[in-house]
């Protein structure tokens, strides 16, 4: 199970996602695009050969659970320890990227 983003390796990613605060997460389009209508969308376009997407105005916290939920979708047990205002900002990260399972 996937504890921090950190632990995906980026040899074999063929994306970084940068944050706002220079942060970059290693990831995998066709990982990303399975869980997310958006990433699905951006690289079935013209973000295909994209090797950066930049991640803006979300706290870095909030996006290590989007990505963590993307890798490991049934863990459910991180979220019953998060105070409400984080699981807003959650929620509105899933309705952003179209995320529908972390949206449940």
């Amino acid at each position: 199970m996937l504890n921090a983003p950190s632990q995906i390796h980026p040899g074999p990613s063929d994306l970084t996602l940068r944050l706002d605060n220079g942060e970059i997460i290693y990831a995998h389009k066709r990982i990303l695009s399975q869980q997310s209508l958006v990433f699905k969308a951006a690289f079935l376009s013209g973000f295909a050969d994209v090797a950066e997407y930049g991640i803006e105005d979300h706290e870095p916290e909030t996006m290590h659970t989007m990505i963590k939920h993307i890798y490991s979708p049934h863990n459910d047990a991180e979220f019953q320890a998060k105070p409400s205002q984080e699981l807003l900002k959650i929620y509105l990260i899933a309705d952003e990227y179209q995320i529908i399972s972390l949206k449940c």
